[in-house]
């Protein structure tokens, strides 16, 4: 399980609830929008990189959705560029080695 930032968290918590109060038909685009930033988040925080999501995107028939590899990339791409070093640093103070190397100075 990827160690998420408060930032990942809350985009994820209010992602989740948006797609569980609305039902598919009432808001398709913002839906599919939404689902693939989510998925894309995932892929990210899990260390895929953009060859490795894609394959793994290929993996699925995608008959309900089938723009979705094409938007999942995309929002993959668009996070690259979003994607603020803090919650990294954040990610990785969090581990034993490198709290330690933070409070030595």
């Amino acid at each position: 399980m990827p160690d998420l930032s408060a930032s990942d968290r809350r985009f994820l918590a209010d992602a989740a609830a948006t797609l569980t109060r609305h039902p598919a038909s009432s808001v398709p685009l913002r839906r599919d929008t939404l689902r693939a930033r989510v998925d894309a988040l995932v892929a990210r925080r899990y260390g895929l990189t953009q060859d490795h999501y894609a394959r793994v995107l290929g993996g699925f028939n995608h008959r309900s959705w089938p723009e979705a590899p094409t938007s999942c990339l995309h929002a993959f791409d668009a996070q690259a560029h979003q994607d603020d070093p803090a919650p990294r640093a954040e990610q990785q103070a969090r581990t034993p080695a490198r709290r330690r190397a933070l409070t030595r100075g």
